[in-house]
């Protein structure tokens, strides 16, 4: 109905797209009383808002975030912040991987698309440029996508190892299949926060090496300016000191190749600054 030709069609779409989102959070709420019996205890309303929040994400994940309609993808990702603010953590623990790399793919999907329209005018490492990366990043990390990866990032030290572990590989995900700066700079900062909050979450985890690797690839071929590239360094130190020792060998020595090919014929300021940022990284 949203994507009617009709308008009249469009309008009543979208009021029925506001009353299911407000029904949905309402079943969600375990706080909210909706049964028609007169004796509900409350630990079979907790029960209730379980399985509607649990059916709710599965359906906003496989099908809601992907609409071609603008309008219906934005009422669908403003039903999954709903949500995840009013659900207590064993309702999403379950699907909090699907759900952070969800809301990280989201937040380059749905970013304006007057940004795109503006940064392939600007020279690429230009004031202007430089300026409106920024603008970009401080965007993002401002809109009610970003407010929910923060609250989903402050459940997970509560949440059982395994979904810990589960999110390392949502996070590599997120950022090999992202689409734009936003993705990226968000997936670093959640990597930044969760190795200080829950870092054995990234110890003995086969997906850590894996997410090390696009970070240290992110620092090399990141082109969304300067302040992207500084937050996939931080990523990449952060994780270096808790990762193997082996992967991280690895990857250094590969840093120093690249960096003593970046000179006569092949001279690349550019790749040896990528090489030394690592360097410096693991050093720090």
């Amino acid at each position: 109905a949203l994507d009617d030709v009709r308008i009249p069609v469009r309008e009543s779409g979208e009021s029925l797209g506001r009353s299911v989102r407000s029904l949905t959070l309402s079943l969600c709420n375990p706080n909210v009383d909706l049964s028609l019996e007169a004796k509900v205890t409350k630990e079979e309303k907790g029960r209730a808002a379980v399985a509607a929040a649990a059916t709710a994400l599965r359906w906003l994940l496989r099908d809601g975030l992907k609409q071609n309609c603008a309008e219906a993808s934005g009422i669908c990702v403003s039903a999954l912040i709903g949500i995840i603010d009013l659900a207590q953590p064993a309702i999403v623990e379950a699907l909090l991987s699907d759900v952070i790399y969800a809301l990280l793919i989201a937040m380059s999907n749905l970013e304006p698309a007057a940004f795109n329209y503006l940064s392939v005018r600007e020279e690429q490492g230009s004031a202007n440029f430089e300026y409106l990366a920024r603008l970009r990043l401080q965007a993002s990390s401002t809109s009610p996508l970003a407010s929910a990866v923060r609250r989903c990032v402050d459940m997970l030290p509560k949440m059982k190892l395994n979904h810990q572990q589960a999110t390392v590989q949502a996070l590599a995900s997120a950022v090999r299949k992202s689409s734009g700066i936003a993705t990226r700079s968000a997936a670093a900062e959640c990597v930044i926060t969760l190795s200080h909050t829950c870092p054995e979450m990234f110890q003995d985890n086969s997906f850590s090496g894996t997410l090390l690797r696009c970070f240290f690839d992110g620092v090399f071929i990141e082109r969304g300016g300067k302040a992207a590239q500084d937050k996939m360094v931080g990523a990449f130190g952060s994780l270096a000191a808790l990762t193997s020792g082996p992967a991280v060998r690895s990857l250094a020595g590969l840093a120093t190749q690249r960096y003593e090919q970046a000179h006569g014929n092949n001279d690349d300021p550019a790749m040896r600054v990528a090489a030394a940022m690592i360097l410096s990284s693991i050093a720090v």
